[in-house]
């Protein structure tokens, strides 16, 4: 399985999640699934250092957005990929290419950039599976309206990965698409 991971790439808000980070990565290596990331700062980082703890594991893909980009946001490429896609775009057709390539999305933490990798992967009928109460993506998530129905939160690396590998990619998002104004 191809994993889309996403979350807070700055390191202070990151170290929080530490250790749900670290625990991800190692289960995510262990089932030998390769991980599509940035350019490997945050949440990355932890997950990455999870996932050298095993020796027989998936491949690490880094999809990285122009280097004005990247400085421009002040992130680091981190130094254990497998891969390296470099693209001359923007952001978001960053996330674009991921979103089409992989199988499922998982994030931990995060803000806007991660609700908008959400979004984009529940638009391509994929699961979306975020860390409950991790930062302003996932609080934010629940108060769109009908979008609640199609993401799953979970507490742990394990309830996370649970959830991708028995979701339904075909059914995630209806024909007619999410109804934004759900008022429950």
């Amino acid at each position: 399985m191809k994993i889309f991971l996403g979350g807070f790439w700055d390191p202070y808000r990151a170290r929080r999640y530490k250790d749900e980070s670290i625990a991800l990565g190692k289960l995510l290596a262990e089932k030998k699934y390769d991980l599509y990331v940035g350019p490997g700062s945050g949440i990355v980082s932890y997950v990455l250092e999870g996932m050298k703890q095993v020796d027989d594991r998936g491949k690490i893909i880094f999809y990285l957005p122009s280097k004005k980009d990247l400085v421009k946001f002040g992130e680091d490429i981190g130094d254990f990929a497998d891969e390296v896609m470099e693209l001359d775009g923007h952001y978001t057709e960053r996330i674009m290419s991921i979103a089409k390539e992989t199988d499922a999305y998982i994030a931990i933490g995060g803000a806007a950039g991660t609700l908008y990798e959400m979004i984009t992967m529940m638009f391509f009928k994929k699961p979306v599976a975020m860390m409950t109460d991790t930062g302003s993506a996932s609080n934010a998530a629940r108060f769109l309206g009908g979008l609640r129905n199609y993401y799953f939160e979970g507490n742990t690396a394990e309830e996370l990965v649970d959830y991708i590998e028995s979701a339904s990619i075909d059914t995630n998002i209806p024909e007619e698409g999410i109804d934004w104004y759900d008022e429950e």
